[in-house]
């Protein structure tokens, strides 16, 4: 509201010395601008309905969430160690660079290992030297036992015709002795031949023995002298890198270790009574503290229990790339655990919400007027929040141009016009069942309409989630210190319906269970 000073405003008259007249004549003038001033801002604020947008509360099927803090933790990194005893020269690379798979990350002194390789090679060739020797000395052999045998084949046949003629005294005693000796001298040559060619071929093939030895002592030193260059295993990121450009290492000493970035996991701690609430198929919400919003599900339980907190860790991996964000170890993560199995529960947009002193609010469109409406908040689900308390599906309630209104202000929807009178409601139709429980002021009934398209308990639309015989739903009943909820889970058998009944909303937050039972109107 605009004030006008007075006093002010006559100083300014007398130090410009206007006369009395002219006086009289701006005082009218002067009162009739203050009260344009002061008339014009209570006709803005009173002038008409302000133009909002609803949207309607959902009930849906979902379960309560709470958030439970979790934490990012690597796989098993990849060492690069040192292949020898070495002096060592490192790439130009720093912790927190990627590599990629077989790039260099350092590379070992292998002058030594060259001095070896061309020793091995020097004795492969002396080696292959005395191999052929002992090749063409067993030729040799072969050749000589072929002309041994044959000489030994010519002494004999002379023995035994010396044999005969001894015998018929055609020759002498002397003689035949004499071809007999020669014949046995020649079978020991043959002998002795063969004895040589033997030891020969052993010679032989330890010669090719000790080659094949030495080769493999050459592809072996080949290969110490590549593997001389350390290279990454696998593509990732450097953790750790040694603290010197070169120097000298020791054979297994750790040069540098890579992580991959998609071998991370979220380790959680649940707590016991909420593990029953979700199996290992279920997909978990996620979100780290600065927004980034990721789908994880349970990979494994660990068999291990915390006894002061009464939490078992849970391992989660996730759908996806992990956000870069994410990608470090013992990065937060606020994981949303169910805390009740999926029941139909009343969810209104976050836009509607307004936080207050002792709470949060949202305006309900009703009748082309704003009704300030308290409510008790659950867990957030996507861009909706679950509504406890205070609040019915179907109910308009106002998300934009909500910021600036009071209770009871009149509101219109764009383009819209007065509210008219409504319409009476049509009397719902489908089958009739009269439910009765003992409450603790005696006996309570309600009357539940299960009907094709839409159900309802005491004249209230209710979601009913029927599986063969089973029937469950929530409701509300208004008793005279408030309304509470009712969570009804029953069986039906014929013209009966018998089940467990959780009542919520009780005198000082209390909660009981109980049974119910059920008959249908038959009528």
């Amino acid at each position: 509201m605009c004030r006008l000073d007075f006093k002010g405003f006559f100083q300014f008259l007398m130090m410009d010395r206007l006369h009395i007249g002219q006086i009289r004549i701006l005082i009218p003038s002067v009162c009739l601008l203050s009260l344009f001033i002061i008339v014009q801002p209570t006709y803005a604020q009173y002038g008409g309905a302000s133009t909002v947008e609803t949207a309607p509360a959902q009930r849906q099927v979902l379960s309560n969430f709470a958030d439970v803090q979790g934490r990012v933790t690597s796989g098993a990194s990849d060492a690069v160690t040192a292949f020898t005893n070495a002096r060592i020269k490192l790439a130009p690379l720093k912790i927190g660079d990627f590599v990629k798979s077989g790039q260099k990350i350092a590379q070992q002194n292998t002058d030594k290992l060259k001095a070896r390789l061309n020793l091995l090679e020097i004795g492969l060739t002396e080696a292959q030297l005395r191999h052929d020797e002992i090749d063409s000395d067993l030729q040799g052999e072969r050749s000589l036992l072929v002309i041994t045998k044959e000489q030994a084949i010519l002494l004999a046949s002379k023995a035994s015709r010396a044999r005969e003629l001894a015998s018929v005294n055609a020759l002498s005693a002397e003689g035949a002795e004499t071809a007999l000796n020669a014949s046995l001298i020649a079978r020991q040559q043959v002998l002795t031949r063969e004895h040589t060619i033997g030891r020969k071929e052993i010679q032989l093939q330890q010669s090719k023995t000790a080659m094949a030895r030495i080769k493999t002592d050459i592809r072996q030193l080949k290969s110490d002298i590549s593997a001389a260059t350390l290279t990454a295993n696998r593509s990732g990121q450097i953790i750790y890198l040694i603290d010197y450009r070169s120097g000298y290492a020791r054979e297994g000493d750790v040069i540098a270790r890579i992580l991959d970035p998609a071998d991370f996991e979220i380790e959680a701690e649940i707590p016991e009574n909420l593990l029953k609430n979700f199996d290992l198929s279920n997909q978990i919400r996620g979100a780290g503290l600065g927004g980034d919003k990721i789908m994880l599900k349970p990979r494994v339980l660990l068999p291990v229990q915390n006894a002061r907190t009464g939490t078992r860790t849970m391992r989660f991996t996730f759908d996806g790339d992990l956000p870069s964000s994410l990608q470090a170890d013992n990065a937060v993560i606020v994981l949303q655990i169910p805390t009740t199995s999926p029941t139909p529960v009343v969810t209104v947009p976050k836009d509607a919400v307004l936080p207050v002193s002792n709470g949060h609010i949202v305006y309900v469109f009703a009748e082309g007027k704003a009704v300030r409406t308290p409510i008790k908040l659950g867990s957030a689900v996507a861009d909706s929040f679950i509504v406890l308390s205070g609040l019915d599906a179907g109910q308009d309630v106002i998300i934009r141009g909500n910021e600036q209104l009071s209770d009871g202000k009149a509101v219109k929807k764009p383009g819209g016009k007065p509210p008219g009178k409504p319409a009476a409601k049509a009397k719902p139709k489908g089958v009739v069942w009269t439910l009765k429980w003992m409450s603790p002021r005696g006996e309570s009934t309600g009357t539940l309409i299960l009907g094709k398209a839409k159900s309802f308990f005491d004249e209230e639309e209710v979601e009913v989630v029927k599986a063969g015989d089973s029937v469950n739903f929530s409701a509300k009943k208004a008793l005279p210190f408030g309304v509470i909820d009712l969570e009804f889970n029953g069986t039906v058998k014929g013209v009966e319906m018998n089940g467990d009944l959780v009542i919520r909303g009780l005198p000082g937050g209390q909660e009981r269970s109980m049974t119910f039972s059920g008959s249908k109107d038959v009528n």
